[in-house]
């Protein structure tokens, strides 16, 4: 049988994934209760790269410049090496020490001086239901379109910046049917192909919030980089119609759960959400610092970049 979230935008991938969803009302977890299956987005037209290139130009041009700067230039000092340019003189007293007292002694004894590195990996995650399809501007922009702009513009600043990211994108319709939308790998280049497959994401279906965090939770634990984060872009509460109970308090709870795991993995979330109604429900979900709410969505292509350095820079 077809899956439902495959179109002519996307090729799908051959494995599905299994994943536990949390039941609030028992306390507990479903085990291998959802599965997930990864598409691929194939690569559209030019268009879409051309506009943002000409709407937001200069706007790139400048978080390109002002990322760049923001690359570390200084060097740190690393002690207690086995080769290095310079004598660490503490640690090679320490050795003198040991070597009287008990013979045994660490070869730990100089320094050297490193360039100070970032080592960041990011995920954004990008919520394609069919409310995304909803116009967010008198001018006829779609609030996907919004969103992918902003994709668009903190992309060209994290080339600039040299972090790892990628760009994912979900949906689905029932447990049995999430879809997870690869527009941009962490081992793909910030290149032509990898925007014009940003430019072609479109809207799909539901969105099961849960099983897709889990699924990127395990791209994200996947890098060796010491500084991990998972961005999800939103525009309103966890929501699966393609079943009678992933909505309200049951779809909340799995989601805190499943950022709960991201957090005992090291892996730090954020939501931004053009939910006017968030205020109800993220606290609960994402915590007090865990998320934005974006009243003004024409405003996020200029503020993501900024969020992400806030977010990142400690």
């Amino acid at each position: 049988m077809t899956h439902p979230q495959l179109s002519e935008d996307c090729e799908a991938l051959p494995f599905s994934f299994s994943y536990p969803e949390w039941d609030d009302s028992i306390g507990d977890e479903k085990p291998d209760w959802c599965q997930i299956r990864e598409f691929v987005v194939r690569e559209g037209r030019s268009d879409f790269s051309d506009r943002i290139q000409q709407e937001y130009g200069a706007e790139i041009q400048h978080v390109r410049r002002s990322f760049e700067a923001l690359r570390p230039q200084e060097m740190r000092i690393v002690r207690g090496v086995e080769d290095g340019e310079d004598l660490d003189f503490d640690r090679a007293l320490e050795m003198m020490v040991d070597k009287k007292i008990s013979g045994s002694f660490s070869q730990r004894i100089y320094q050297r001086r490193e360039r100070e590195v970032r080592d960041t990996a990011v995920s954004f995650l990008l919520d394609m239901s069919s409310s995304t399809n909803e116009l967010a501007n008198a001018k006829g922009k779609r609030i996907l379109d919004v969103e992918k702009e902003s994709l668009f513009v903190i992309s060209e600043a994290l080339d600039a910046l040299g972090d790892d990211f990628s760009i994912y994108g979900f949906s689905g319709y029932g447990r049995d049917q999430a879809a997870f939308y690869i527009a941009k790998d962490f081992s793909d280049a910030w290149n032509d192909q990898t925007r014009n497959r940003v430019g072609n994401m479109s809207w799909k279906m539901e969105n099961r919030d849960g099983v897709a965090i889990r699924h990127c939770i395990q791209k994200l634990q996947a890098q060796s980089n010491r500084s991990k984060m998972l961005i999800l872009l939103s525009d309103g509460k966890p929501l699966d119609c393609g079943c009678d109970h992933y909505a309200g308090r049951y779809a909340q709870s799995d989601v805190r759960k499943a950022l709960q795991e991201a957090r005992k993995m090291g892996i730090r979330s954020f939501c931004i959400t053009v939910d006017p109604y968030g205020q109800d429900y993220l606290e609960e979900i994402y915590g007090p610092n865990g998320y934005l709410v974006i009243t003004e969505l024409m405003q996020l292509p200029s503020l993501l970049p900024k969020m992400y350095w806030r977010l990142t820079r400690s």
